[in-house]
């Protein structure tokens, strides 16, 4: 039984906290400021785990490859990358994925539909961070600047690949071999190897692909 209701629209909860907590939602009250920032939020449990990104600590721990992460929800989907297990199956096909957010992405193959449109040109995209990076586009925004020559980027994942071209680093490495890459999207793309992973599946035939090129060349012979 839940016997705690909010007031305003009638959402019940086990514990009094909880509710107060939900409470927020309406009055778009943010009592948790972070010190370091200023950034307020909703939930105590919130802000402790934002201010995780200013002391460094990453208390969670994979216990596969040893991988550290800020909160547990994301430690929870690292751990699938080890498991053989396809948790998420597509209802029109039955193509298993680990990930809720691959099946979602997979699921656009019947749809066609891309989830977040752009407010400005209509541009439609698969993900939030995709739209986010495409916006600046809109604004002329350059806000990431590179310190060793000040050279400025709309989004950060092209600072942080600029500024591999001072430290010779590559960002983004693979847990199974080691081979490391300048993008997390060719990182993705790498792993599919070792999962054995074929997104990108063709609506004629269904024939699926590793990589979305090898989807386009192969939609010629149609």
């Amino acid at each position: 039984e839940r016997s705690f209701a909010c007031t305003e629209c009638g959402k019940c909860f086990n514990q009094k906290q909880q509710v107060i907590n939900h409470q927020y939602v309406h009055t778009g009250k943010r009592p948790f400021a972070c010190m370091e920032c200023g950034k307020c939020f909703n939930r105590k449990e919130q802000i402790i785990n934002h201010q995780r990104m200013h002391t460094g600590n990453r208390p969670f721990s994979c216990t596969d490859c040893g991988k550290r992460f800020l909160v547990k929800s994301s430690l929870n989907r690292h751990k699938q990358i080890h498991s053989d297990t396809n948790h998420f199956s597509c209802d029109e096909c039955g193509e298993g994925f680990r990930t809720k957010a691959f099946l979602v992405a997979h699921q656009e193959i019947h749809t066609g539909a891309k989830a977040f449109p752009c407010p400005d040109c209509g541009k439609s995209f698969n993900w939030k961070g995709s739209l986010d990076r495409h916006k600046l586009i809109h604004t002329g925004a350059n806000q990431f600047s590179c310190a060793e020559c000040g050279e400025r980027f709309r989004a950060k994942s092209s600072l942080i690949a600029h500024q591999e071209i001072h430290t010779g680093k590559k960002a983004f490495s693979c847990a199974d071999c080691g081979k490391s890459f300048n993008w997390k999207g060719s990182l993705l793309s790498h792993r599919s190897i070792h999962t054995g992973e074929r997104p990108f599946a063709c609506t004629e035939c269904g024939k699926s692909f590793r990589l979305k090129s090898h989807l386009l060349s192969h939609q010629y012979v149609h």
